[in-house]
């Protein structure tokens, strides 16, 4: 609405409402000013939006702020509606408004694109329309947070009005219905979330964020940035795609007492999906977990002018002070880096995967495979930095260009990496200058070809031949737990061993848990090994679809023996003559015959053909 820098305003019986801001400050933006409104001649303010300070954003300034209101957008704004830093004395801001446009709750609020922002929002069928209100209208209770839940649908400017960014709310989660269902969409006009500062616990879970632009704005922020942020905050099943930035696209999180990120998906982003900056905030111990998530596709920033700063890397952990045990610390848990891609020419530091500078990390059960630094003539993909300790477990780095691992010490600052269980292509040949680092390579890691299935949804699973099935480790750092399941659904954690990468292998159905075992055997086969033939005999259950399939090592289906849509058969034998659906005959080796249920594999077991 209006901007009211470096002078003396006086407001008497004024109307500032229907303003929008990309920024802070919806209805007024104030600095280094004197804000005065007349207690008699009362203005009103509502429906402003920006994402700090929807109505009133005050900084740099020592002077008051007493506002006083015919009628406000709340009866009892806090700082999300008014955002003032203190003034001479220490104090924020005081109200006194006589009428109000929105009822707060503390309840949970729904937002649907078929809503309707008359509506209470209390329920699914009384929802409002845009996730902005719903923000204005959340009063949590002091210990007790409140949730935001997204309906299925897409959220943009141009078809439901929302406004974006969205700034996050202290102690407010938004939960959107799925990834696939709930979508917010920029238009390549906008970021999407901003807070700062807020504090948590927050949580923003289940949804895309698409369409992302980070261009009018400073190096600072990506198209999700939070800032200064006490508590916890958590991003959990999102989806950020298509993201054009000059510098950083994707999670910018600086300062964050504890973050945690997992099963997302950053793909197609121009600039960094993730940068993680810590310092001396506060005095709290800031710790970031980064767990079962992609980041794949991911290519250079865009230049909108001469000065803009190209930099790139996929991820970029680092902090302003040197770590020490207690604070900085980072854990990559099950994630998979693989085919990003940087073209702009930065001198000893490829930018392709990850970049650890002055960090405490744990990368665990990691996958890094081709990605590329195109113009590099040294470095390396995932390069380590200053006064680092890197523990690296049961992580696969292949085809890494030019180099794997990369060391820089900075002023005689030199990191410490010390990696077990580990798959890297070239061993230590492939580390660009490890003199400048501390090295401790284990006799645990193998220097071989991880043979990925290369094929499907998830390419960079393992195949059936993999030098990585049961070579990782479960003696990890002290305070490492895995997940219960890898990047594909299925447990991490199989007959008391783990494998190597973000994967663990599953010859039966990529994307399916991996089959328990069964107590009463419902596949039993004769004889096993076979030459030419063998019989199987199978438990199944009746009235539901049945399909007993083979596969080979690779998770490839080669034979069907049955299927049935509406199953009448509790018992059943077959006959398997070792030849394919199409009458091939197969090869000796290891087969898995696999009993599905209504889509679901439910037994599993290994023969032998001679």
């Amino acid at each position: 609405g209006l901007s009211v820098v470096g002078v003396d305003l006086f407001f008497s019986n004024c109307i500032i409402r229907n303003n929008y801001s990309y920024g802070a400050g919806g209805g007024i933006g104030s600095g280094i000013s004197l804000i005065v409104f007349d207690s008699i001649n009362r203005c009103s303010m509502y429906n402003n939006y920006g994402l700090s300070g929807t109505e009133i954003y005050k900084v740099n300034s020592i002077y008051p702020l007493h506002v006083y209101m015919d009628t406000f957008m709340v009866a009892r704004p806090d700082r999300y509606h008014i955002f003032a830093a203190p003034d001479s004395s220490g104090n924020i801001f005081s109200f006194d408004g006589w009428h109000h446009k929105v009822e707060q709750t503390a309840e949970t609020l729904y937002v649907s694109p078929q809503g309707d922002n008359a509506h209470s929002g209390l329920s699914p069928e009384e929802p409002l329309k845009n996730t902005w209100l719903a923000l204005v209208k959340a009063r949590p209770l002091p210990g007790q947070p409140q949730t935001i839940r997204l309906l299925e649908g897409t959220y943009s400017c141009s078809t439901t009005g929302e406004r974006l960014p969205l700034g996050l709310k202290d102690s407010v989660s938004i939960v959107g219905a799925g990834q696939s269902e709930s979508v917010i969409d920029a238009e390549n006009i906008s970021r999407f979330l901003l807070g700062d500062p807020v504090s948590g616990p927050i949580r923003v879970s289940s949804m895309s964020l698409i369409n992302g632009i980070v261009a009018y704005y400073s190096l600072s922020g990506g198209s999700v940035y939070v800032r200064s942020i006490t508590g916890e905050l958590s991003f959990d099943s999102i989806r950020i795609e298509n993201v054009t930035s000059k510098y950083k696209g994707g999670i910018h999180s600086q300062n964050v007492e504890k973050l945690s990120i997992s099963n997302c998906d950053f793909t197609a982003i121009k600039g960094h999906p993730l940068v993680v900056s810590n310092g001396n905030f506060n005095d709290l111990s800031l710790k970031t977990d980064v767990v079962n998530t992609i980041f794949k596709d991911n290519m250079p920033p865009v230049s909108f002018g001469s000065s803009d700063h190209l930099y790139f890397n996929s991820i970029y952990l680092n902090t302003y002070f040197p770590a020490t045990p207690e604070n900085k610390l980072v854990n990559l848990i099950n994630c998979q880096v693989t085919d990003n891609t940087d073209s702009t020419n930065q001198g000893y530091v490829s930018r392709g995967a990850l970049v650890l500078d002055q960090v405490n990390a744990s990368i665990i059960n990691c996958s890094f495979a081709n990605n590329r630094a195109l113009n590099s003539q040294s470095g390396a993909s995932f390069n380590i930095q200053g006064l680092s300790t890197v523990n690296i477990y049961n992580s696969i780095f292949y085809q890494n260009q030019p180099t794997e691992i990369g060391f820089y010490a900075p002023e005689g600052n030199r990191p410490t990496v010390n990696i077990f269980n580990s798959l890297v292509l070239g061993g230590t040949n492939s580390f660009f200058d490890p003199g400048e680092g501390n090295l401790y390579y284990d006799p645990t890691n193998i220097d071989t070809d991880p043979l990925f299935t290369g094929y499907g949804e998830f390419p960079y699973a393992l195949s059936g031949l993999s030098p990585c099935i049961d070579a990782g480790t479960l003696e990890l750092p002290e305070g490492i737990t895995l997940p219960a399941t890898d990047l594909a659904g299925n447990p991490r954690v199989w007959g008391g061993s783990v494998d190597m990468g973000a994967y663990e292998f599953n010859p039966v159905s990529i994307g399916e848990s991996r089959l328990q075992p069964q107590t009463v055997a419902r596949l039993t086969a004769m004889p096993n090994p076979f030459t030419h033939e063998i019989s199987i005999t199978a438990q199944l259950t009746t009235a539901v679809s049945v399909r007993i399939t083979v596969h080979n090592l690779l998770g490839r289906e080669v034979a069907c023996l049955m299927e049935q849509t509406d199953n009448r058969l509790s018992l059943t034998s077959l006959q398997w003559d070792g030849r394919s659906s199409t009458g091939e005959n197969l090869p000796a080796g290891v087969y898995l015959i696999s009993l599905s249920e209504n889509g679901k594999p439910v037994a599993s077991l290994r023969v032998v053909k001679e």
